[in-house]
């Protein structure tokens, strides 16, 4: 019963005097609920007297103008029809007063910036979960002076935990299990039939994101449960099944040829006659599994490594882990297995591209990248180590060790009194998230005493698609400090023009590469040539990377690209190395005008 009505839609006020932030909320909840905004406290408690009925839960803000949260809360608590809506506050960590305060005026919980989506969802369902408990259990009360109180009570109490259960352990937007439930009943079938083999399949929709953005997220959502319902009708008689995250679904189920292939079969039908305007792509990746004491999760990642050989291949649907992609996660495993004494011990060193001027082919800047000086296997490569350290974390601190030895090399130059050039340095994916990652940078330029605008900072395109509010602050910040921002591979996402109209960056790195792959003779110059003309027009610089030709160079000279870097002009080098180049090129400068 709880669960029935914790499902249908519901209303919830946001209420921020910051646009962002009630979007930001909005976005979390609008599957769950009919969302109504105000944007300060009077607004509120117009909005609360007029649908007194209709509102289920409220997340206040405490500081706004005109009229603040504590107001509200006041207002709110002594009207005896609004007493009872739940009202959570949003609060910053850390603002311990106004949560006492809060709390006093009768506030009913608290979600803490930056908001967690995953926790603030829990919070708010239990919230209303206690709340159809509390109306339950008054509703109960009354048969209870005249029947036996505490058996009714029981049962009451029974009934709920069942719900809770039911909850913990479903897929709320599908009903089928979710990752933890399905890794349980999976475990439970492999121990109960030892003698049979089988696979678990791991599968996900080939660019859902395109497809929520293009459509919305209803469509979206409805998607994702067709998915769910087709699961459910052909393994729910053969095994294990479930939604373990946005689009990704597994399954798991006695091993033949034939399930296997009318599974793939089935899904490539079904999505062929759905109704969508979009192509339908369902990429799957099978673990055959031969060891049932090897946990659910690594079955699963297993499954997922087998899955990615065929990402964005237009042939193939599925595969199979094997033994090479066992070595791979050998070769993987050794990585991580030394990545933290190779830092201490040295192992990484930063190497410099310069960035040149196409007017003159002077240098005027340069690229830190990172190579891993391994005392066995030698230079290894960053494709080789940098993917495994943004899944595990460690490249945060691979990060920060790159700053630092950018901002070392820029102060020995300042005390050299040598030329000095900005140093542009990559930000993770993974660091975005840091909330003290402006704050770190800024302590480094600090530390070393170097101008803010010597270290500029690389931040990809893709990070925007990720999230975007959190970029936007941090851009702000960084520009707060002093800092140059530029945006890395521009281009190479769904949302570019969006993204400069949103993102204030100061320049524009396009990778050369992004023009090949078109059947279509010169449209990848043509859509170079627009985006700088573009980038002109708002007062953009552009760099280009991965310059390699004479005709490359000519071609951007001609569209007056402003710089850029590459083979063509110098490969990543040692330290050592960029400072005799640059000391030659300023020499050989300094003669010709001599003479």
């Amino acid at each position: 019963m709880i669960t029935e009505i914790l499902l249908q839609q519901k209303t919830m006020l946001i209420v921020d005097d910051f646009e962002m932030n009630r979007d930001i909320l909005q976005n979390i909840f609008k599957d769950e609920f009919y969302i109504l905004q105000a944007e300060n406290g009077i607004e509120a408690m117009k909005l609360l007297h007029e649908k007194k009925t209709d509102i289920d839960i409220v997340l206040l803000d405490l500081v706004m103008p005109e009229k603040d949260g504590f107001s509200v809360l006041k207002e709110v608590r002594a009207h005896e029809e609004l007493s009872n809506i739940p009202i959570v506050v949003v609060s910053a960590s850390g603002e311990i007063d106004g949560e006492l305060l809060s709390l006093e005026l009768g506030a009913t919980d608290f979600i803490v910036k930056p908001i967690k989506p995953h926790i603030a969802r829990l919070r708010v369902q239990n919230i209303l979960a206690r709340k159809e408990v509390d109306k339950l259990r008054i509703q109960h009360t009354m048969m209870l002076e005249q029947h036996q109180k505490e058996r009714v009570l029981l049962n009451l109490i029974t009934q709920s935990k069942n719900e809770y259960q039911k909850l913990a352990e479903y897929d709320q937007l599908t009903g089928i299990y979710n990752k933890t439930m399905f890794a349980q009943e999976t475990k439970k079938m492999l121990q109960k039939n030892p003698d049979i083999t089988y696979v678990l399949v791991r599968f996900d929709i080939e660019k859902f994101k395109v497809i929520n953005e293009f459509l919305g997220h209803k469509e979206g959502d409805a998607l994702l449960k067709h998915i769910a319902s087709i699961l459910k009708k052909y393994v729910s008689n053969l095994g294990t099944y479930g939604r373990i995250a946005s689009d990704v679904f597994v399954a798991c189920f006695p091993h033949s040829d034939k399930n296997v292939e009318k599974m793939i079969q089935t899904y490539a039908d079904s999505m062929k006659l759905y109704n969508l305007n979009l192509e339908i792509i369902l990429c799957f990746g099978l673990y055959i599994i031969t060891d049932t004491d090897v946990p659910i999760e690594r079955m699963i990642d297993r499954a997922n490594l087998a899955l990615q050989t065929i990402k964005g291949n237009y042939i193939t649907r599925f595969a199979y882990y094997d033994e090479a992609l066992r070595q791979i996660l050998i070769e993987e495993q050794e990585i991580v297995n030394e990545m933290e004494d190779a830092l201490q011990n040295g192992q990484f060193k930063m190497y410099l591209q310069p960035k040149c001027d196409l007017k003159d082919g002077k240098i005027v800047g340069a690229e830190a990248l990172v190579r891993w000086a391994h005392p066995q296997k030698g230079i290894i490569p960053p494709g080789k180590f940098i993917p495994i350290f943004e899944k595990n974390g460690f490249v945060m601190e691979l990060d920060q060790f790159i700053w630092e030895e950018a901002c070392k090399l820029l102060k020995k130059w300042i005390d050299e009194g040598s030329p000095v050039l900005p140093i542009s340095v990559n930000i993770s994916r993974v660091n975005l998230f840091n909330p003290q990652l402006a704050s770190i940078i800024k302590n480094l330029a600090e530390k070393y005493g170097i101008p803010p605008r010597l270290l500029e900072l690389e931040i990809t395109e893709s990070a925007y698609t990720n999230n975007a509010y959190l970029l936007v602050d941090l851009i702000h910040e960084l520009h707060e400090n002093g800092f140059t921002v530029l945006m890395d591979d521009f281009g190479s996402g769904y949302s570019s023009l969006n993204m400069l109209k949103e993102i204030p960056v100061d320049a524009l790195k396009i990778d050369l590469h992004f023009l090949s792959g078109s059947d279509i003779l010169g449209r990848g110059e043509q859509i170079l040539e627009s985006i700088v003309n573009m980038s002109h027009a708002i007062n953009l610089p552009t760099i280009v990377e991965g310059v390699e030709t004479k005709d490359q160079v000519d071609f951007l000279q001609s569209i007056r690209c402003n710089r850029a870097q590459g083979f063509y002009f110098y490969r990543p080098m040692p330290i050592e190395e960029f400072e005799k180049t640059l000391h030659q090129k300023t020499t050989k400068k300094s003669n010709s005008l001599e003479n």
